[in-house]
């Protein structure tokens, strides 16, 4: 058996946070992501500072934009409830969020809301043993139809039309 959290103090934290940084409260989501590295990162190993808006956009502008080949933490993000300029300290702060996310939430499936929330692309590579890029096999763009979720199917054995894969 297995206890499974459905909500966890750090995912309120950084949901927390990531609604700050959309309403444009840097200052306050700082405080949530400080509270958070200094909670989630061991001290010991990698000293953890006290992160600043000139900090988490000097990390953002130091990363190129991802591609199949080239992987990085920063993606083109496409929100569908709000703007975001590319470049902007709003995007920088969304970034860290993100990967925060990532970390936190390794292996957990959370991946995918925020994949859906900001409509970010998903390329499927194959790499070769030297981790090289060996081809891309596929792209989950940003109108895919594969991006909604299908609903059940007894549901759709009662009459309703299934969403369009």
């Amino acid at each position: 058996r297995t206890n499974y959290a459905a909500l966890t103090a750090e995912e309120a934290l950084l949901n927390r946070a990531e609604a700050y940084i959309a309403k444009g409260e840097f200052d306050n989501a700082l405080i949530d992501i400080n509270i958070w590295t200094g909670n989630t990162l061991n001290s010991e190993n990698c000293n953890p500072s006290v992160l600043t808006q000139a900090s988490i956009k000097t990390w953002a502008d130091g990363l190129d934009y991802y591609t199949p080949q080239v992987p990085t933490p920063k993606k083109r993000l496409n929100p569908l409830l709000f703007d975001v300029e590319e470049g902007s300290q709003k995007e920088a702060m969304l970034h860290a969020i993100l990967y925060m996310r990532r970390i936190e939430f390794m292996q957990m499936g959370m991946r995918w809301f925020d994949v859906k929330r900001y409509g970010i692309e998903i390329s499927r590579r194959t790499m070769t043993s030297d981790l090289a890029v060996k081809s891309v096999e596929d792209v989950l763009a940003l109108d895919d139809e594969r991006r909604a979720i299908q609903i059940p199917m007894d549901v759709v054995t009662a009459g309703l039309t299934a969403n369009p894969r």
